[in-house]
């Protein structure tokens, strides 16, 4: 529902919609404004109670609405064999899919490539143990500001016994 302000604000809100009762729903038409209604429960109405036919009846055989048969490629075809598979291979893959959950994805001892110790280089790891104690440390981006009055009063006055 929409006001008829001069600027259209909902009457409800989202969550007021949602928080409806299970009894109450907002009407929507085409071209109209949105309606507030209270839903019909034609089971419960004492009106329409008495217009409630109780279900069919389902029995064997044919429904005079069914529609005709169609013929069918389907229905005359014989059931293929299902090929027989070894015991021994099937109380195998039977094991294996059980333990892991499914198919085996992992390859064999065979197909692993070996470690070769000779293609690691040893001296790459010595390098991790050197210090770089020799390296002069790097200014800081910002000096103490406190040293830097101490410098600029040091400057100021030339006879207080602090050489620049």
């Amino acid at each position: 529902m929409v006001s008829r302000q001069e600027t259209a604000r909902p009457l409800l809100t989202p969550g007021e919609v949602m928080q409806l009762p299970p009894d109450d729903a907002v009407v929507m038409v085409s071209s109209m404004a949105p309606i507030k209604a209270r839903k019909l429960r034609y089971y419960a109405d004492a009106n329409f109670k008495q217009r409630v036919l109780p279900p069919p009846e389902l029995a064997d055989g044919r429904y005079a609405d069914a529609p005709p048969l169609r013929p069918d490629d389907w229905s005359g075809l014989a059931i293929p064999a299902v090929p027989a598979a070894p015991a021994a291979d099937a109380a195998e893959g039977f094991r294996a899919s059980a333990d892991d959950g499914g198919p085996r994805r992992q390859p064999e001892l065979t197909e692993a490539v070996a470690y070769d110790p000779e293609l690691a280089a040893p001296a790459a790891d010595l390098g991790l143990l050197d210090d770089d104690d020799d390296l002069p440390l790097p200014l800081p981006r910002q000096l103490d500001p406190a040293m830097q009055r101490t410098a600029r009063l040091a400057s100021l006055d030339p006879n207080d016994g602090i050489e620049l």
